[in-house]
């Protein structure tokens, strides 16, 4: 079996000569930056047409000599008189013994090396069939008016600034892509790479059938490379195949937004230049982009693990498309990403199976050395997180997938969910709002194939509190028998006096975080005018929400507090108890932590870890879901000073859960080998925590930053499949009247 590289000029080929020039130029170079010249045949289709036999020889040895590579020797180089017009062409004339075809068109160039990034994706899935690289200046890497920085115009004749201005976006793609790759139907004929299932499907295959179609049909899919990037030739290499594919390929631009970006503002991959050699242990967390207390979490994981090297993989995408790319971070809050990955297909709530996601984590899996994995949340993500085959720890932050509402209360506290609730609950719940776009029959499947890939697999499930592994077990008795531990959360907060008020004075009461229907909302307004009449309130945090309460004598709005401030406030307030009113059954409240880690006595509603975590009289207070039961214990309580006190000092007494604690009951449970000093090799990207959302070169100038981030916000909304085509095209052809304003104003 042998390997193919076919040079194919085209229709324009008819009658040529070793004499033309840019012809044999755009062989030289494809041939000095192919690392497996020497091993490989070459196909010219074309080039023979007219010549005798004599002159066949007298041809290959004059290009031989032109382009420094003794082709005639062993006979690796074949003329064929047949003229190509198109990939169908080619195929038919190559013999049986050809097993992989790399084609690349005459006016395309490529970069060194580009044979072997192809090839490199190949290795991962028995059902790639081909492999496309991206082009500058065509879709789906173009957005229609070129790109905008360094070199982005067409490379003219082998132009010698534009060519080091190509090969300069190729480096930045090559560290941007790695080996990154979209899963698309297209193929571009002008470069490829055909695997030895794809090229034996497409000889199977009707000639006048779309290769692309050929491949699906034979269960093969077409691949587009995002660590390569080629470039085409002025004058040469036009052709209907070439339109063809740009038309078809336009419609996948938007997925490429982020590379654009980054290849117009020139900046090399936000990673550190410097290969970092770890001698710790990597464990990858799985995790949503939603924040709240599943970031939070994995934030104080990872500050609390000194001993191993924690990476966060992120789905990343909007309602309705929850996994549109995957983002690989070295925390939760830090920026930027040291990587990304599109999605061609992006996954609407959890994905049963994704090819795409599979081959990402199959990349990051082999590259960081990962020994094992933590799943805090299946949103956007695939249920291949568990088919790694590494031992994994499920961390039920929520009761998603089982719960399509997340908290798992449908009227009252859900004890079941069969097919009739599920069905009622889809249609009746104002709880479920996140995902709206599946039948039923869509979630008893993937109930189903949950539960199967977790008995299947070595995976360990992990709740914070009692109750929620009972809850999961309770709904789902299928994995009674599956491993599980209660491993208490840790909180990161440095050791502080009681913050709570003293006895005396009118009472004062601090309800924090935002505040939403799961968080009581409705039932606070019934409580807070009656609350009113002998308290305080002051509601921390409550966001926009907060605003039906504002015309309430005694009650006092901070709309926003950053992280870490939480202290400050209470210090601030001295209140005198804590109220929360959640009508869901929460897994943990960071809140109800930091308000007992402040000493400060809290009143929270009998349901969900409150009842876990709160013994009534002596570490807090427990009262029913109903405005009265809650009104009427906080009036007692306001007379019963002395009962608050006993439980300030009770919480004064009892020692914090350390997150040094809570990461050594998960590295018992997920154990890993030693790591030899120096065998972890791998591009470390920068360790500070941002507030930012967005990360700006600090180095940059005002203007680019304040240019930068207006250009972000109109890709983000051309691409937004939730505002109207029509108002999309209109923000595209701003962006691009910017783009060319600014090129005019730096000219």
């Amino acid at each position: 079996m042998e390997r193919v590289l076919c040079f194919d000029g085209g229709p324009a080929t008819t009658g040529l000569t070793v004499r033309d020039d840019c012809l044999v130029e755009s062989l030289r170079l494809l041939l000095s930056n192919t690392a497996y010249a020497t091993g490989i045949r070459l196909y010219l289709p074309g080039f023979s047409r007219g010549m005798s036999e004599r002159e066949q020889r007298a041809f290959c040895r004059e290009l031989s000599s032109r382009v420094g590579l003794d082709l005639a020797r062993d006979d690796r180089i074949e003329i064929h008189p047949q003229v190509s017009n198109g990939l169908s062409d080619i195929l038919s004339t190559l013999p049986a013994s050809v097993s992989e075809v790399m084609v690349v068109g005459a006016g395309f160039l490529v970069p060194p090396g580009w044979d072997t990034r192809l090839r490199s994706i190949a290795k991962d899935d028995a059902l790639i069939g081909c492999i496309s690289p991206l082009c500058m200046g065509v879709p789906p890497l173009d957005d229609g008016a070129g790109l905008s920085a360094r070199g982005s115009s067409s490379t003219g004749a082998v132009d010698a600034a534009a060519m080091t201005a190509w090969l300069d976006n190729d480096r930045l793609v090559a560290a941007l892509g790695a080996t990154q790759h979209l899963q698309l139907p297209i193929l571009f004929p002008q470069c490829c790479y055909l695997t030895a299932q794809g090229l034996s499907a497409l000889r199977a295959a009707d000639r006048d059938l779309d290769p692309v179609v050929c491949l699906e049909r034979a269960g093969l899919v077409s691949l587009v490379a995002l660590n390569l990037l080629t470039a085409k030739q002025r004058g040469l290499g036009e052709s209907s195949a070439l339109s063809a594919y740009i038309e078809s390929a336009s419609k996948f631009s938007r997925l490429l937004g982020w590379l654009r970006t980054r290849l117009d503002e020139g900046h090399a991959p936000a990673i550190d230049s410097a290969a970092v050699r770890s001698s710790q242990p990597v464990q990858l967390h799985i995790a949503h982009s939603w924040g709240g207390g599943l970031g939070h979490w994995v934030d104080d994981f990872i500050a609390g693990d000194s001993s191993r090297v924690n990476l966060v993989l992120k789905s990343i995408g909007s309602w309705g498309e929850f996994g549109q790319r995957l983002e690989l971070y070295s925390s939760y809050s830090a920026m930027p990403p040291l990587r990304v990955w599109s999605l061609t297909t992006p996954i609407t709530e959890t994905a049963l199976a994704n090819l795409d996601y599979r081959a990402v984590l199959r990349e990051i899996l082999s590259e960081y050395q990962v020994q094992g994995v933590i799943v805090s949340s299946l949103i956007g993500h695939s249920l291949d997180v568990f088919r790694t085959g590494l031992p994994t720890l499920l961390v039920a932050h929520d009761h998603y997938p089982f719960c399509i509402a997340l908290y798992s209360r449908f009227n009252d506290v859900c004890a079941r969910c069969d097919g009739e609730r599920l069905r009622a609950c889809m249609k009746d719940n104002p709880g479920h709002q996140f995902f709206t776009s599946r039948a039923p029959e869509d979630w008893e499947a993937l109930r189903a194939a949950f539960v199967g890939v977790l008995q299947d697999n070595p995976v360990t499930l992990v709740t914070p509190v009692r109750s929620v592994l009972e809850r999961w077990r309770t709904q789902m008795p299928q994995l009674e028998s599956l491993p599980a531990h209660v491993i208490p959360h840790g909180l990161g907060l440095s050791p502080s006096p009681s913050l709570a008020g003293e006895d005396t004075g009118r009472l004062r009461v601090v309800i924090p975080g935002k505040l939403s229907e799961a968080k009581g909302l409705r039932l606070l307004e019934q409580v807070l005018p009656r609350l009113a009449r002998f308290a305080d309130i002051y509601l921390i945090g409550c966001g926009v929400s907060g605003h039906v309460f504002s015309g309430i004598p005694g009650v006092h709005l901070v709309e926003h507090y950053a992280r870490g401030e939480i202290q400050s406030e209470l210090s601030a307030l001295r209140p005198h108890v804590g109220l929360l009113c959640s009508l869901v059954p929460e897994t943990f409240s960071y809140t109800l932590g930091e308000l007992q880690h402040y000493g400060i006595p809290v009143v929270a509603t009998r349901v969900g870890s409150f009842v876990d975590r709160i013994d009534h009289g002596e570490t807090g207070f427990l009262c029913d879901l109903d405005a009265g039961s809650v009104v009427e214990l906080m009036r007692a309580l306001d007379g019963d000073r002395e009962g608050l006190s006993r439980v300030r000092g009770r919480l004064e007494e009892t020692p914090p859960r350390t997150l040094d604690g809570m990461v050594a009951d998960y590295h018992r449970l997920l154990p890993v080998a030693p790591v030899a000093r120096g065998q972890a090799l791998f591009e470390a990207g920068p360790r500070q925590l941002a507030k930012e959302a967005i990360y700006i070169n600090p180095q940059s100038t005002y203007k680019m930053a304040a240019y930068a981030f207006f250009k972000y916000s109109l890709i983000k909304v051309t691409s937004s499949p939730r505002l109207p085509s029509w108002l999309r095209s209109g923000l595209g052809k701003t962006l691009r009247l910017l783009k060319r304003l600014k090129g005019s104003c730096e000219r």
